[in-house]
């Protein structure tokens, strides 16, 4: 019965993790119930490992560091002059879960189910808004945020393919690719899709480097592309048809389009950085936009967009210096230590920072509260499981008796 109350406990503590998988991107409210997981996770592990399992990981574990940096500057801003409460709500339930999750449990945590799960959970939502509800593009959860995780997942999905060596587990990822690709399409984010194609070409030909017999996966995945080009074909093609006409509008002068207005906030945000190059200006950007506007560098259109579909160039118009060196440490750390470690889950890793790199290109997966808890915990497991040792236990003596 001890066994059993601390099993049932111990899956308590890493439900968040399920939860970023699944609930988080199945209904808009989700990323707000991970506030609640999260505090009862640090609380069933305070009851299990006391204290000394929080001072320890505040100790060891670098992540931690890096997301309380974040975490100050975010607390900050929102003080200073205006911080997404979403993503600084984010940010702290972060925080708090690597803090409190004890980091041998993150060996019993399996990235390959998860991304299955996620497969599954990304297949579901995209059904239940485009067939159910008849959504259309306007999704209960931005489809843009919802494409990196999408496009993550498929990539996921691609690599476990070409790792396999049965025929059954084969069919598995093919499947699994299938349910996480076809909401990507339905998204029809333009930039993930192009990420999502950047990171399959290079596993290909790295594959294909290391393994001259893999060009027997070609054939299969061919089948699976085909059919997911039958299932969604007419939403890529309305979506090539649109790119042609914004091109056309841009040649004759005409930035109103998608594209267009892209094009003016990459050009608002240049000259805008100057403005407050250390700090950033905050929410404050939208007066300096409009000034803009004003004297007719850039259209009303452009004005009220919170972000400049750049992360880059987002970070340093609204958080300054200070802010771009946060986000490429949330990059460049992760990604060091991948490839440091040098294990089974390198490049699953490197794969969700790649994807996360290119579809910063053209949006902002960093501001987004999901895409950030996603991207955060699937890192924090690929880089802890290696190092994950088994502490020293304090039950209380309620699970002795």
């Amino acid at each position: 019965m001890n066994l059993l109350n601390k099993s049932i406990l111990e899956h308590i503590i890493f439900f968040p993790v399920l939860w970023t998988f699944t609930g988080m991107f199945l209904y808009s409210n989700g990323k707000k119930m991970m506030v609640v997981f999260v505090l009862i996770s640090a609380i069933v592990s305070f009851y299990l490992y006391g204290k000394s399992n929080f001072i320890n990981n505040t100790k060891n574990i670098k992540l931690i560091w890096l997301l309380g940096a974040c975490l100050l500057f975010a607390a900050f801003a929102k003080v200073h002059y205006g911080y997404s409460s979403s993503l600084l709500r984010g940010l702290a339930c972060l925080f708090i879960f690597f803090i409190a999750l004890p980091p041998f449990l993150s060996k019993k945590i399996e990235l390959k189910q998860l991304t299955i799960i996620g497969a599954i959970s990304t297949l579901i939502y995209m059904i239940v808004q485009v067939f159910i509800l008849n959504n259309g593009r306007m999704w209960s959860i931005n489809p843009i945020p919802y494409a990196t995780f999408s496009a993550s997942i498929s990539a996921l999905t691609f690599y476990y393919l070409l790792q396999c060596k049965s025929v059954k587990s084969s069919l598995l990822w093919l499947s699994s690719f299938l349910a996480a690709i076809i909401p990507l399409l339905y998204s029809q984010s333009r930039g993930l899709w192009l990420a999502l194609a950047v990171v399959l070409l290079v596993m290909i030909v790295r594959l294909f480097m290391t393994n001259k017999k893999s060009i027997y996966f070609i054939f299969p995945l061919m089948i699976v592309s085909s059919l997911a080009f039958v299932l969604s074909g007419n939403k890529i093609v309305e979506r090539i048809e649109k790119t042609k006409v914004e091109i056309e509008k841009i040649n004759e002068g005409d930035l109103t389009s998608s594209i267009g207005l892209r094009f003016q906030m990459w050009k608002a945000a240049i000259i805008l950085i100057p403005e407050s190059p250390i700090i950033g200006l905050g929410k404050t950007n939208i007066d300096y936009k409009r000034k803009l506007s004003e004297q007719g560098v850039i259209s009303k259109g452009t004005v009220n967009y919170t972000h400049y579909h750049n992360q880059f160039l987002n970070e340093l118009v609204k958080y300054g210096i200070i802010g771009l060196i946060l986000l490429l440490a949330s990059i460049s750390y992760p990604f060091y230590y991948l490839n440091k470690n040098n294990n089974n889950n390198t490049w699953p890793g490197i794969i969700v920072i790649s994807i996360f790199i290119l579809a910063s290109l053209t949006d902002v997966p960093f501001q987004h509260a999901q895409t950030i808890t996603f991207y955060f915990i699937f890192l924090y497991l690929a880089l802890e499981q290696k190092n994950a040792r088994q502490p020293s236990i304090e039950l209380k003596k309620t699970l002795d008796t």
